[in-house]
């Protein structure tokens, strides 16, 4: 996992939202952000369910199901929100372009693409 960090635009989006200064946030941070997460996956037959220990935008979501179809699942599935809830998970340039979901993602830009890695690596052991 990346490091925990607050995102630059937190103060003007979910900040103001919930009302959290930046003594807070670091609060938040050292609390509620591990430094591992879990992901699993499960397969019957031709279904796998590949499980994102938060909520995956639909690009992301999209770039495992597509990966995992290549390697000749039929029918892959994300499962959203598994074994704990870390953050929005965004593409790299979603975090960047800033917004609420970018504000409480706590990660940084990296967050996406160490997921995405991490649920394809979860399923190629069921694949084979």
């Amino acid at each position: 996992m990346p490091k925990p960090a607050a995102h630059p635009m937190f103060k003007e989006t979910g900040g103001a939202e919930y009302g959290i200064n930046k003594k807070g946030m670091e609060v938040i941070l050292k609390v509620m952000c591990p430094e591992k997460a879990g992901i699993n996956a499960v397969r019957l037959a031709d279904l796998l369910i590949v499980g994102a220990p938060g909520e995956l935008v639909c690009e992301l979501g999209l770039e495992v199901k597509n990966k995992l179809s290549s390697l000749g699942i039929n029918f892959p599935v994300i499962g959203g929100i598994t074994n704990e809830w870390i953050s929005y998970i965004l593409s790299a340039e979603q975090y960047e372009n800033g917004g609420y979901e970018a504000s409480v993602s706590f990660y940084g830009p990296d967050l996406g693409k160490t997921i995405v890695n991490g649920m394809i690596k979860a399923a190629i052991p069921l694949i084979k």
